[in-house]
């Protein structure tokens, strides 16, 4: 208790010290935000046309939009003392078939490693990836890489065709 109520006041004597930041250009279609800290900084850029998971795009796709027809597309930045996090993220939607845009990423994926592929949901163990298979999982993830450094596409049937998100982690100590 002691050392919740000691993190809480120093929380509360920081707070003067944050700075927030919203770019008006881009308030309307999406955000882009920074949040500065004695902790550390944080950015969020989202709704962008492009995002650096490292990944190409599968041709022909097109962002997938979300309910408010923004598209779902962002990168996220952390930067602290205790550590650096580095997320991007985007998802897509094609006419083509979801077998034919898991062998696009399969090949896409390993050349960054070996390709775990599972029905369910990952976890990692240190150094790998572990599939927690679930039968009834609609979703296809392939992923490649371990807990603080990862690829991930995450392939599932849409509309026809096939609906796909890409996903890139990076931590740092």
């Amino acid at each position: 208790v002691a050392t919740v109520l000691c993190f809480a006041a120093t929380g509360a004597l920081m707070l003067p010290a944050c700075y927030v930041a919203v770019d008006d250009e881009v308030r309307d279609r999406g955000a882009d935000v920074r949040v500065e800290t004695p902790l550390g900084d944080m950015r969020v850029h989202t709704n962008l046309d492009t995002v650096a998971t490292g990944l190409s795009v599968y041709p022909g796709a097109r962002p997938r939009p979300d309910d408010d027809e923004r598209t779902r597309n962002a990168t996220v930045r952390i930067d602290s003392s205790l550590f650096d996090l580095d997320v991007a993220a985007a998802s897509y939607e094609t006419d083509a078939s979801p077998e034919a845009v898991i062998d696009f990423y399969q090949r896409e994926l390993s050349a960054f490693g070996d390709v775990t592929t599972c029905r369910g949901d990952v976890d990692f163990d240190r150094l790998s990836v572990i599939c927690r298979e679930q039968a009834t999982s609609g979703d296809v993830l392939l992923v490649v890489g371990t807990e603080r450094r990862h690829r991930m596409a995450t392939v599932t049937a849409h509309n026809g065709g096939s609906a796909f998100s890409l996903v890139a982690v990076n931590i740092e100590r």
